[in-house]
């Protein structure tokens, strides 16, 4: 993925080239094919490319217009050139029906002006200056797959692909945004749409635009998933025949690459129907070189899935496979930046080392671009037989039989699944604040050594918010759960994660099964789509009957990495007993350091038995790894919050740490 970075002056003084450079050099990883600069008046931007399309080769961001009154910074990949690039080319708007990506979102904005992210799909984040009217307009994509951060100081605004360009331009590090790092040691993930780590930095959120002017900062959200009409689709046999037909479509175009394109399968039915279906693709039609990547485990059963690998290699007889061994890639092997790691923010995940492999496999392999089957759980319906409520659709005569799996996904006793399907929604947010023995009122604390914010900081939190996605009307009891776990905050947090994380490895990172398409169509079809008779992603699985070996095409175990995740506690011991050690988090007064020492030591001899409590832990000990490596000495931390009070178009000065 490439990067970007940009200054404006919003009182009209002239930007320091020099400054700009440093932005750019703060993410010099983003631009193995060069850096260019420009700088206008009080306007400058930077582009560090990284090439991964047949035509982006042919871009020279920052890109201006022909009469260099408007410029154009982005990192794109634009997925409806063949819907856009007809219509755009035929007003006059392109001057080739072979564009650029960068070209085409110009020739949108000319067309659409500030609306025209919504006519964007792919994934994106882009900024473009307005010089007669003294104006930046920035977007990112729908589902958050490109990041784009901003802060105001002393009246510059400052954006960038990553929070280290930000910091590399900012005479100081930020203060810690408190009530964000509270959050995330309690496991609460929806600050990450809006917030970072970071007092006075922000993200754009998914689907959100940004306009800046002398006078304020505006944030809009320009699309809502769901609000397109329902396809029209009157059986299960057109509903499953379109949706082989659109997931052909969207591996069309996430095929489009200049280098060999690696598929990360595992063996389990997602990633296996991408590599099936590219498979096909590539006998019609002229495609890059495919290569299926996978990690082997020896020695760890419960991860390793080489049997159905191998099915799926004898079904893709024209691809290469590249496969490594995991078992020594455990959990806290590669925490900090002990490597030279980008840890702009907290990690969120301890098996960084087994992801790291996993792309720079797809590096070693000679390509730049890697699809997974991420996401398709969430996008195709697994959340539904988890949504007690989703009940409600059943048809009667199929409600026994139905309930049974209702009760095994959501993992709930009879009484919870019940109370959550049927009760009226005032006794059930009751039941959850106050009697729910997981999360009631009277339950106990999963984080018992997390200690409640500074009362001052909380006062000045008052009302902060992060800004929520807005909902459409009109979508079923099934959709809307899609919808939910679609647009998840703990999933907004894992996509920036893994953003940093390809970028550092030198690979595009592409996820068919979030293509905006795909989501809006899985919000529209009906729920037996979604599940079905025990049966999850019921439209994945009959959409590939006779392209996958039955064995993975029906098969519902997931086999995880959790066994990983707690080798490596036990390897790593010594390493989590040093950040344990006089914890900053316990000089700040976020935790209290020796109940969390105590509730460490107490699940070393219990080693997997209570997954539950071992959860909670990680975030603290990940959070303190972090500040170790971002703060030379507790002395350089200032504690601070937003304060913005949910209003999204004030300026923030001074980092809202004041």
């Amino acid at each position: 993925m490439s990067g970007i970075c940009g200054i404006v002056k919003l009182d009209g003084a002239r930007v320091e080239p020099q400054l700009l450079r440093k932005m750019a050099d703060g993410a010099a990883y983003r631009g193995p094919d060069g850096i260019r600069h420009w700088v206008q008046g009080p306007a400058g931007f930077a582009h560090l490319a990284f090439h991964t399309t047949p035509e982006s080769a042919r871009e020279r961001q920052p890109l201006l217009s022909d009469d260099g009154r408007y410029c154009l910074v982005t990192d794109a990949r634009i997925d409806n050139r063949d819907d856009l690039i007809p219509l755009l080319y035929a007003k006059g708007l392109l001057k080739s029906k072979l564009p650029t990506d960068a070209d085409i979102i110009f020739a949108a904005y000319s067309q659409w002006g500030e609306d025209c992210a919504q006519y964007l799909i792919g994934d994106y984040a882009f900024a473009l200056w307005n010089a007669p009217n003294q104006r930046l307009f920035a977007a990112r994509d729908v589902m958050g797959i490109r990041q784009l951060y901003y802060t105001v100081r002393d009246g510059t605004l400052y954006f960038a692909t990553t929070i280290g360009s930000l910091i590399a331009a900012l005479p100081s590090r930020p203060a810690l945004n408190g009530p964000f790092v509270e959050d995330f040691l309690r496991c609460r993930w929806n600050r990450w749409v809006h917030e970072t780590v970071y007092a006075g930095i922000y993200r754009l959120p998914p689907a959100h635009s940004l306009v800046s002017t002398e006078k304020e900062v505006r944030l809009r959200q320009y699309y809502t998933l769901g609000s397109r009409p329902p396809p029209a689709y009157q059986t299960d046999e057109e509903w499953i025949l379109a949706f082989r037909e659109l997931l052909n479509k969207v591996l069309v175009a996430q095929l489009r690459s200049q280098t060999p394109v690696g598929i990360l399968v595992s063996g389990g039915l997602d990633s296996s129907a991408v590599a099936s279906v590219a498979h096909d693709i590539s006998q019609r039609r002229e495609v890059p070189m495919i290569k299926l990547i996978t990690c082997l485990f020896d020695h760890t059963p419960s991860a390793d899935e080489r049997e159905f690998f191998h099915e799926v290699e004898a079904y893709c007889p024209d691809f290469e496979s590249h496969t490594f061994l995991g078992d020594e890639l455990w959990g806290f092997r590669d925490v900090g930046a002990e490597s030279g790691y980008p840890l702009d923010e907290p990690d969120i995940y301890v098996l960084r080392a087994q992801t790291m492999a996993l792309f720079g496999a797809v590096a070693s392999s000679g390509c730049r671009v890697a699809l997974s089957g991420d996401w398709a759980n969430g996008t195709l319906g697994d959340a539904v037989y988890a949504t007690p409520r989703a009940l409600r659709a059943v048809d009667l005569r199929t409600l026994p039989s139905e309930i049974k799996h209702f009760k095994r996904f959501s993992k709930e006793s009879w009484v919870r699944l019940l109370l959550r399907a049927y009760a009226p929604e005032t006794l059930l947010r009751l039941y959850r604040k106050v009697i729910d023995p997981k999360r009631g009122l009277f339950g106990p604390s999963p984080t018992p050594w997390v200690r409640p914010l500074d009362d001052s900081l909380n006062q000045r939190q008052t009302g902060a918010r992060s800004t929520r996605l807005h909902r459409p009307d009109g979508l079923s009891i099934s959709g809307e759960a899609i919808l939910q776990w679609s647009t998840r905050a703990y999933d907004f947090a894992r996509v920036s994660a893994v953003d940093v994380s390809t970028a550092f490895a030198g690979i595009e990172w592409r996820l068919p099964y979030l293509d905006r398409r795909i989501v809006e169509f899985a919000l529209r079809m009906p729920q037996h789509m979604a599940c079905s008779n025990g049966m999850n992603r019921v439209i994945l699985r009959q959409s590939m009957r006779g392209s996958l070996p039955e064995s993975v095409r029906l098969r519902m175990d997931k086999p995880g990495l959790v066994e990983l995740v707690y080798r490596g506690f036990e390897r790593e011991r010594n390493r989590v007993e040093c950040l344990l050690n006089e914890p900053r988090l316990a000089t700040l007064g976020f935790i209290d350091g020796a109940t969390l020492r105590d509730e460490v030591h107490r699940l070393w001899p219990e080693g997997d038995s209570n997954d539950y409590r071992f959860r909670h832990c990680l975030p603290s000990l990940l959070m303190e790894a972090w500040l170790r490596h971002a703060f030379p000495t507790v002395d350089d931390i200032t504690v601070g919050c937003n304060g913005y009070n949910g209003v999204a178009n004030q300026l923030w000065n001074e980092g809202g740490t004041s």
